[in-house]
This record gives C-alpha cells, sequence and structure tokens, in this order.
C-alpha cells in the first residue's frame, strides 16, 4: 500500500507539492495526470525515494520511508520516463546486472530472471541487445526489472505515453497482471487519453494538490454537472423556450435550428422534471440530454 500524508516540497521559491495527500490500497492502479510543472514527475521520484520531503509522510508497506528509507525504497518499483542506455548488454545480462546491485544472486536468481523474460514476453529476445528493442519492449524490461524485488508499491513515470494503440495491448494486460499480484501501482501521465482507462482511481494535479479524484465515472459526473442541456425539438417551438425560462436551474439558453442548448444547475431529478413538462406542453422533443465530457474534456476543465 502507498500512502502520502501531509507531504509538502518546494523548488527555490516554488511550491511544488503542497499538504498533498494520496493513498493506493494494493491490488490497485492509481492514475495520476496534471499540466506541464504540476510535480507528476517530483511525485514519482519522492515515493521512490531519490528525493526527500520537506515535511509529512510517505509510507510504502506500512513502513515510514523516513524511518528506514535504504529498507523501504526496495518496497517500490520505480520506472523513469528515460529507460537509460545499455549497449553491451542483452535482457538477460540486465537483469542479472540489476539482480547484482539489489544483492540477489545465485541458481535461484537465474530461474527467477528466466521467469520474468517470460512473464514480460521477451524469451525470445533475452540475447537481442537492449539497445536494440522496440519501446514497448524496452518498457516490459523495466517492468520485469522492478519485479526482481518483492516490490510492494509501482511507480510509472510518464510510462504509457508514446506507445501506439498496438503496443498498448501488450502492455495493459501486464500492468494488470502486476496488480493482481497485489502491488499499488501508480502510473502519471500528462493526459487522461495516454491512461490505461481501467485504473481503479484517477487524480488530476493541480497547484500541489490532486484537486480531483475518484473513479473516471466520478470525475465525468462532477465535470457533466455544469454542463448544458441538449435538446432536438422537430419544429421550431416558442413553448419549448417558454418553458425552459420558467426554470430556477436553468441560466442561458441559445438555439441553432431545432437544436437548443440550456446551461443547467440543476440534478438529474430536475432533468426529469424538465421533460416532464416540456411533453405536457406539446413540445416535440426528439432528444433531450446532459451534454457528456471525454477524457480531454475533462481534464482542461479541472485544469482551467
Amino acid at each position: 500500500m502507498l500512502k502520502l500524508q501531509k507531504v509538502k516540497k518546494s523548488y527555490g521559491r516554488k511550491m511544488v507539492l503542497d499538504q498533498l495527500d494520496l493513498e493506493v490500497e494494493n491490488g490497485t492502479i492509481f492514475g495520476i495526470t496534471g499540466g506541464a510543472g504540476a510535480g507528476k514527475t517530483m511525485l514519482c521520484r519522492m515515493i521512490a525515494g531519490l528525493i526527500p520531503a520537506d515535511e509529512g509522510k510517505i509510507m510504502a508497506a506500512g513502513e515510514d520511508m523516513a524511518h528506514d528509507p535504504e529498507n523501504i525504497r526496495k518496497k517500490v518499483g520505480y520506472v523513469p520516463k528515460e529507460f537509460g542506455r545499455y549497449r553491451d548488454m542483452d535482457p538477460e545480462e540486465y537483469l542479472d546486472y540489476y539482480g547484482r546491485l539489489y544483492g540477489l544472486s545465485g541458481e535461484h536468481t537465474g530461474e527467477k530472471i528466466e521467469k520474468l523474460l517470460e512473464m514480460v514476453g521477451l524469451a525470445a529476445q533475452k540475447q537481442v541487445q537492449v539497445e536494440k528493442l522496440k519501446l514497448c519492449e524496452k518498457k516490459r524490461l523495466a517492468l520485469a526489472r522492478c519485479l526482481l524485488e518483492d516490490i510492494d508499491v509501482l511507480v510509472l513515470d510518464d510510462f504509457l505515453v508514446d506507445l501506439d494503440p498496438r503496443e498498448r495491448k501488450e502492455i495493459d494486460p501486464l500492468l494488470f497482471q502486476i496488480r493482481d499480484m497485489g502491488k499499488a501501482v501508480l502510473i502519471s501521465s500528462p493526459s487522461f487519453s495516454a491512461l490505461t482507462g481501467e485504473e481503479e482511481s484517477l487524480g488530476i494535479l493541480q497547484e500541489g494538490k490532486i484537486v480531483v479524484q475518484g473513479s473516471l465515472e466520478e470525475i465525468s459526473e462532477q465535470v457533466n454537472r455544469s454542463n448544458p442541456l441538449e435538446l432536438v425539438i422537430a419544429e421550431k417551438s416558442t413553448k419549448a423556450i417558454e418553458v425552459l425560462k420558467e426554470e430556477d436551474t436553468v441560466t442561458r439558453i441559445s438555439i441553432d435550428g431545432h437544436k437548443i442548448l440550456a446551461g443547467f444547475q440543476g440534478t438529474q431529478e430536475d432533468q426529469v422534471r424538465i421533460l416532464r413538462c416540456l411533453m405536457e406542453q406539446g413540445v416535440p422533443v426528439i432528444s433531450f440530454q446532459r451534454r457528456k465530457s471525454d477524457l480531454e474534456s475533462v481534464f482542461w476543465k479541472m485544469t482551467e
């Protein structure tokens, strides 16, 4: 489990993270996004133990990183934006190298490396130079490297950026498999569109705090509450305008042919009541709905 409590971090005079609270349960994926300079990469590096917090607690596997940073870092797997350069290594040598850095050795380690290469789909490329691997394959190798140790938390900084749809189909099942192994997975992204779509929870980081958090459905609902009603009627109807003008929940009205957009600040029950009133007044309604926001609309509305 990953837990941050009242974490603060400044860079020069700029407050990057301000009283940040965050919790990612084991067996879940948390996607975090935000604009340029929001602090996503600094957050990832802090969780990985590479940068200390100015204030607050960062806890992994139930332990405070400040109390035993060396031991707790072993519980956190971290994949940065840049993979690094390993010209003279193949995937097998790469994992063996990191295994030795982690203090692993012996026949058991060799068996573990073989299983991990099989798990991430690189067994056939285990003797291909790392530099010759495709981006997606390098990312899968990085995941295998994290799993050499018995981690509790996996932190992926901009991990899904630059992957095409076919590569995403190779990566996503692997992330779900790692999640189902009981790991707490945090993925940062510059936009919603680069996330998996299968996160249990999402958060938007802005001005050092997570300003919105919840499932995709919950966040979309928060944004959609400010979206207008969209009506399409069979013929121009002054009666429809009269009905809408009588509504306290309607803030503004615009007309484009047979389409009417009405600013709306009510509930679903208010929507039902308005539709019923329109029908009772004989307005020929073809469609009546709250305009929906896609993922990127959600992001821009929350960060504007």
